[in-house]
């Protein structure tokens, strides 16, 4: 993709950069927010470990720090604690970041 003219061509940052593994380590703190937040906070942790190798590494890391996010969805519902080491340690994933 060309950039208009008169334009500069977007400006892409690396992914992986030491900074970025700075934040997983921030995130592998204890959760003690309220409950949408924590599960916010998971759910931003597995995105980030599967974008590459590095990242991974470091999302596992804080995942074990962290454990399972007990998210209470209401009397309705029965559903696991959101386990972000099983989703970080995937087979699918293993195979698509080459681990």
């Amino acid at each position: 993709m060309s950039p208009t003219p008169g334009r500069a061509a977007p400006v892409r940052k690396r992914c992986g950069t030491p900074d970025q593994s700075i934040r997983v380590r921030r995130l592998s703190e204890p959760i003690r927010e309220d409950m949408w937040v924590r599960e916010a906070m998971g759910t931003a942790l597995m995105g980030i470990g599967k974008r590459n190798k590095t990242l991974n590494k470091a999302a596992i890391r804080a995942a074990k720090a962290i454990g399972p996010l007990d998210i209470d969805y209401g009397p309705d519902n029965s559903c696991e604690p959101i386990d972000l080491l099983k989703h970080l340690t995937s087979d699918y994933l293993k195979k698509k970041l080459g681990t």
